[in-house]
């Protein structure tokens, strides 16, 4: 893939575009917390799949991924993948989920950043998540 070379003269003001949403949200009507909180979790029930970022130095990885929502966590299972080198020196992660596009102004989406843990194996928590997706436990 080849970058986009922009020209000297251009000068792009990359603060205020990354403020763009923060300071239109700072003049919107508020919803109650209560009431924004419900709407994420069902949002996040109503779906399975996501993207899940991950990255380290000189290396970003999008991984598109099921992930499980138990007691109000992620989880993820995975047989390997890229994202672990990312994980390996870096435990922040981002994950997207979204509805598909159907026009301009009308994408559902939620964006989530958080701090990734691994698992170990046939642990407690593991096994809790496996009753969860009613995977048999062979052991």
């Amino acid at each position: 893939m080849e970058a986009t070379v922009l020209k000297d003269s251009f000068k792009f003001d990359y603060n205020a575009a990354a403020n763009y949403w923060l300071n239109k949200d700072a003049h919107s009507k508020k919803m109650p917390r209560e009431q924004v909180l419900e709407k994420i979790t069902a949002f996040i029930e109503a779906h399975n799949t996501c993207t899940l970022t991950t990255a380290s130095e000189g290396h970003v990885r999008c991984t598109p991924i099921e992930y499980n929502f138990v007691d109000n966590h992620f989880y993820f299972f995975s047989e390997g993948g890229l994202k672990f080198r990312g994980l390996k020196k870096n435990k922040h992660v981002g994950m997207a989920i979204y509805e598909p596009y159907n026009g301009f102004g009308n994408l559902k989406s939620l964006q989530i950043e958080g701090m990734a843990s691994l698992v170990e194996p046939f642990s407690e928590e593991y096994l809790k998540v496996m009753e969860y997706k009613k995977i048999p436990k062979l052991l």
